[in-house]
């Protein structure tokens, strides 16, 4: 359940979302759009790494997935929408499943290089096969109209769009909380603290963590349609390591296994990017400098340094209330 603190911050969240564009009007529109992508994205990242333990450096393979799914559906065979997002989706879920099944095998390093590998395999694939995916040029997401009900909404309508992904987040976000506040999720905060002690204890640890990393992917697929669904294109460079260390930076910047800490992180990293997005060089930088220490000083991230403050006024308040002898 969304406890009360939670619904605030939830209402703080859409009140800034909704002053975005009225604020800074396209350029609002712009951060606020990429915002909701790259937050659903890291969401999803956090529920495989945050949540369980499983580092991966290849989740960019489901994103990639989820993003060519809409439009290559739509350029062969006409899918509209909705049966695009849905097989963004099933998809990329399906796929965490084949390659969950076999990563899990092994942990650690081993775990780490089998998802980096899968990822390159996928995009190798969409650089050669150029009579499927266009090749190096991409594929245009010819997706423009959003069926609901007796009336349909217009993605070229850059206010549409917008809205749309708040919509998207929003329920991710509920999601996530909904499996995490759940037994489902308490088993895989049982796996991610002790695995070996969470086996002898009767829990089925494989099927958790493969439950986890399916979940993760599927909803990281999500995140991909709606990127493309965003640029109107794809291209083979969704599946570059890159793309999967921006969720891993994002949540280990925030806070990993909490809920605030992806959206926390990843506005953060999005906003320093684009303010530095004319230094690239720059902008990598100061990200690499700023998540190694993260990891040195403050390893629960921002949302940890934020409970660290609140926990020291809470204890200078009850220093400040005892009377002296």
């Amino acid at each position: 359940m969304v406890d009360r603190r939670q619904i605030l911050w939830l209402v703080a969240g859409a009140v800034l979302f909704a002053a975005l564009p009225a604020v800074f009007g396209n350029y609002g529109l712009y951060l606020g759009s990429g915002l909701c992508v790259w937050i659903i994205f890291a969401l999803a990242y956090d529920l495989a790494y945050g949540r369980t333990g499983l580092l991966s450096f290849g989740h960019a393979m489901f994103f990639g997935i989820g993003a060519y799914a809409p439009a290559l559906l739509a350029m062969h065979f006409g899918w509209g929408f909705w049966p695009g997002i849905a097989a963004a989706i099933v998809l990329s879920g399906v796929f965490a499943i084949l390659i969950g099944n076999i990563a899990l095998r092994v942990t650690g390093h081993a775990f780490v290089v089998i998802t980096v590998i899968f990822s390159a395999i996928l995009e190798l694939l969409a650089f050669s096969q150029r009579r499927i995916t266009n090749g190096e040029d991409g594929v245009s997401v010819d997706i423009t109209k959003v069926p609901l009900g007796f009336t349909e909404l217009d993605l070229h309508d850059p206010y549409v769009k917008y809205w749309l992904l708040i919509a998207f987040l929003l329920l991710t976000f509920l999601l996530l909380n909904w499996i995490n506040n759940s037994t489902l999720g308490l088993a895989f905060r049982a796996v991610r603290e002790n695995a070996k002690r969470a086996m002898l204890l009767g829990y089925p640890v494989h099927r958790y963590k493969l439950a986890a990393f399916s979940i993760s992917g599927a909803l990281s697929g999500l995140a991909g349609a709606l990127f493309g669904l965003l640029n109107f294109h794809v291209s083979a460079e969704t599946f570059q390591i890159t793309v999967s260390i921006n969720p891993l930076t994002s949540v280990l910047v925030g806070g990993a296994g909490t809920m605030l800490g992806p959206v926390i992180g990843t506005t953060f990293i999005f906003l320093l990017s684009d303010y530095l997005r004319s230094l690239v060089v720059y902008a990598d930088f100061a990200i690499g400098v700023i998540l190694v220490l993260t990891v040195l000083f403050s390893p629960s991230g921002l949302v940890g340094l934020i409970e660290q403050y609140k926990a020291r006024r809470r204890a200078r308040s009850r220093d400040a209330g005892e009377t002296p002898p």
